[in-house]
């Protein structure tokens, strides 16, 4: 049901984006973000319920529980840096939009550093 609502939204949302946009293109671009911040509040329930079932298999596999952490936060920097990046293209700002993206690759592999280690030492220990 949350799937519909969430469609029905951005669905909406777009509609009047579009039909605002011409006339204030600032009040479309307030909808836009509106709307993405919504969705994205809808998305926590699903997704903590997906992270808790990571988690969960994860324990089941015998894996640290740093190698499911690691991987979860790459892929919640890579979801901020798109969502900002849109936000700033949609805005007319490129340049800025393009610093974004860069940082959130930069700040991904920092977070994938202790995933790196892991490996490191596990290919250490095989040798």
């Amino acid at each position: 049901m949350a799937a519909v609502r969430a469609i029905a939204v951005s669905l909406v949302a777009a509609a009047l984006a579009v039909t605002i946009r011409r006339d204030n293109p600032v009040f479309a671009l307030m909808i836009a973000v509106s709307a993405a911040l919504f969705l994205m509040w809808t998305a926590i329930e699903p997704l903590r319920e997906l992270t808790d079932e990571l988690f969960t298999l994860a324990q089941e596999a015998n894996l640290q529980a740093g190698v499911i952490t690691s991987v979860l936060k790459c892929v919640a920097i890579g979801i901020l840096a798109r969502f900002g990046s849109d936000i700033l293209r949609d805005s007319g700002m490129s340049a800025a939009s393009s610093s974004v993206e860069v940082l959130g690759v930069a700040a991904g592999l920092w977070s994938a550093l202790p995933l790196l280690r892991m490996c490191l030492e596990a290919i250490r220990s095989g040798l």
